[in-house]
């Protein structure tokens, strides 16, 4: 399973996020602002001037989110309940499904399927600048998570 580390960037005009594995820059992602629906884009360490590595794009309610690789082709689909009491979402990655309870504080989410495999986690660290840690399985791709990580991350604000 490989282990990120993303901080969001204090000073910047959009949503830019930095993703480590250890102590090396592996990835950029940033957001789109003033848009109706919400947007992101993954980019290597060199950022927006190299290449995407895959986007994601949400609807305008908040509630779905498409992740797709370089190619168009849906990586995955992370949704959120229009109302709930507790912070949940459900992944779908072809035909399986993972679902997550983060509770009502929600500082952790496992996302797991029926039989308890996990597909991703993530959990908030406690530092100056917003900044979480992401496991991802190796049976999902680590843009996904990351996107979708970041996508849980600016639904809950946790």
């Amino acid at each position: 399973m490989p282990t990120f580390n993303v901080v969001q960037r204090l000073v910047a005009l959009t949503p830019q996020y930095e993703i480590r594995e250890g102590d090396t820059l592996s990835y950029v992602a940033t957001g789109k602002v003033m848009t109706t629906t919400p947007k992101l884009a993954l980019f290597g360490p060199e950022g927006e001037s190299g290449k995407v590595l895959a986007t994601m794009e949400g609807n305008f309610l908040q509630t779905t989110f498409n992740c797709f690789d370089t190619a168009g082709k849906t990586l995955c689909t992370l949704v959120f309940p229009a109302l709930s009491l507790t912070k949940r979402f459900r992944l779908e990655v072809g035909e399986k499904v993972y679902s997550a309870n983060g509770g009502v504080m929600g500082n952790v989410f496992s996302c797991k399927d029926a039989a308890g495999n996990s597909a991703f986690s993530v959990k908030r660290k406690q530092s100056f600048r917003d900044a979480f840690d992401l496991e991802v399985a190796d049976d999902l791709d680590p843009h996904a998570g990351l996107l979708c990580s970041i996508a849980i991350y600016q639904h809950f604000n946790f």
